[in-house]
């Protein structure tokens, strides 16, 4: 029985790669592909890109994207998101309040903004970006009813 087994072996056609050997090339080229031009928005997404500081605002986005092995040896052991964001806080120190108010100022209020962009800001809760009219507003429905004041319709 066994000899009749070996004979059976012996006859049968050599096996072939099937993922070689089915025309799958073109599919896997295609993915080489994919991978390469996606690990590179990745990397960026991540702020690894060349000649590029990491700052507070920058790690706390990669902590929320569960991303604290990138962030070095400081960040070993961090797990937990919020975590992360508290040693982003030690580690690159928050831009002041003076450069914070400044930057707001500098985009506010938007030059040719009109009532609807207005009100589709206040809907994303961008309500700082929106001038020191805005200041203090925290719900989109007051927000909206000062962009009809602000900005008529």
């Amino acid at each position: 029985a066994q000899a009749n087994l070996a004979q059976a072996v012996s006859r049968q056609a050599p096996i072939r790669d099937p993922i070689l050997h089915t025309g799958m090339q073109p599919f896997h080229v295609a993915l080489a592909l994919f991978v390469l031009a996606t690990s590179a928005s990745v990397a960026e997404s991540f702020g690894l890109r060349a000649g590029w500081t990491m700052e507070n605002k920058q790690c706390k986005v990669t902590c929320q994207r569960f991303g604290m092995k990138s962030l070095g040896p400081n960040f070993s052991g961090i797990s937990d998101p919020t975590a992360c964001c508290s040693k982003c806080d030690a580690v690159y120190k928050p831009a002041s309040a003076l450069v914070q108010m400044h930057a707001m100022e500098l985009a506010s209020p938007q030059p040719g903004i009109d009532n609807k962009t207005c009100k589709g800001t206040c809907q994303r809760f961008g309500m700082s970006s929106l001038g020191p009219d805005f200041k203090g507003i925290t719900h989109p429905t007051d927000c909206c009813a000062k962009c009809d004041e602000v900005y008529k319709a």
